[in-house]
């Protein structure tokens, strides 16, 4: 089955994630990797698609670009620097898979946590200023510390798990 990796990637991490994707697939079905291309969209029947979590979502220009799928069998991925947990992943794919039109199908869905970048601690820490015992502050920083070495090989072998069982099923 062809396939297309298309991916936005601000800090390398979803770059990251899609080559890792890439390495577990057959090469010679592959017949795009990197930024969204409309015309090697054409190409594929199966796309894995990525993009940073801003705002509880993927980007806008790759939002915009689902919007323009048709017919394809389509897997999200996303690295997202705010949270860990299933629900906090699922809200946010929830809202990317609602974005994506019904006449594609969705075959499998994928998000780790990313490393949050050292300025949003500058950001935060203006906002706590003399505030540091607040519960909210202590759960921002503690999830920080843990987004530090995100993703990991751990988040590496998830993805390749990913890829493959996707695959599998959009060739079944």
């Amino acid at each position: 089955m062809k396939y297309a990796i298309f991916f936005e990637s601000v800090t390398g991490n979803n770059e990251a994630l899609a080559n890792k994707i890439k390495e577990a697939l057959p090469a010679e079905e592959c017949v795009a990797f990197g930024k969204p291309d409309e015309e090697a969209l054409k190409e594929a029947e199966l796309v894995f698609i990525g993009s940073p979590a801003r705002g509880n979502n993927f980007m806008p220009p790759v939002l915009d670009f689902l919007a323009k799928m048709e017919n394809k069998k389509v897997a999200p991925f996303m690295v997202a620097g705010y949270g860990d947990t299933p629900a906090f992943f699922g809200m946010i794919l929830d809202r990317i898979e609602s974005k994506i039109p019904e006449s594609n199908e969705v075959v499998g869905r994928f998000a780790v946590q990313g490393k949050l970048h050292e300025s949003l601690v500058k950001k935060y820490s203006k906002m706590y200023e003399g505030d540091e015992e607040n519960n909210e502050w202590k759960a921002w920083m503690a999830n920080y510390e843990r987004s530090q070495s995100r993703p990991n090989q751990n988040d590496f072998d998830r993805a390749v798990k990913f890829a493959k069982e996707v695959y599998e099923k959009a060739n079944a």
